[in-house]
């Protein structure tokens, strides 16, 4: 059997507005921009570096198109300031992640005879949290 934890039944609002139904999410994570400080006393003349900047990624969300749910989400793409996502998963090992993010857009996507989606993109501002 294998510990790798579904991403069925992921649920996720922005500042508590629900994102319809999540059918995807990509990219949570933070990255270290680093500086050189190689000296010529460094050790064994290895190069060294010192972390700078952290820097979160972007966030996109497929979701199912819920009319309410979209016309929340537009109205926090333009307001200011940062706002917490909240992922939930209930697969396996429950946890919630609590992300610090910025609201940068959303869209409608469809094709005759299908679904409407969503996607809502967002900005990492933060360093998340996991309960």
């Amino acid at each position: 059997m294998s510990d790798a934890i579904s991403s069925q039944g992921v649920t996720a609002t922005l500042d508590g507005t629900s994102i319809g139904e999540v059918i995807s999410w990509s990219d949570l994570g933070i990255t270290a921009d680093t500086d050189e400080t190689t000296h010529l006393g460094s050790s064994n003349n290895f190069e060294e570096h010192i972390k700078t900047i952290l820097r979160g990624g972007e966030i996109s969300f497929e979701c199912n198109y819920v009319a309410a749910d979209y016309a929340a989400i537009q109205a926090l793409v333009v307001a200011t300031g940062s706002v917490d996502l909240v992922l939930t998963t209930t697969e396996t090992v429950p946890s919630v992640y609590i992300v610090p993010v910025l609201v940068k857009g959303n869209k409608m996507n469809g094709s005759s005879g299908s679904k409407i989606s969503a996607t809502v993109a967002v900005q990492v501002v933060g360093i998340p949290v996991i309960t």
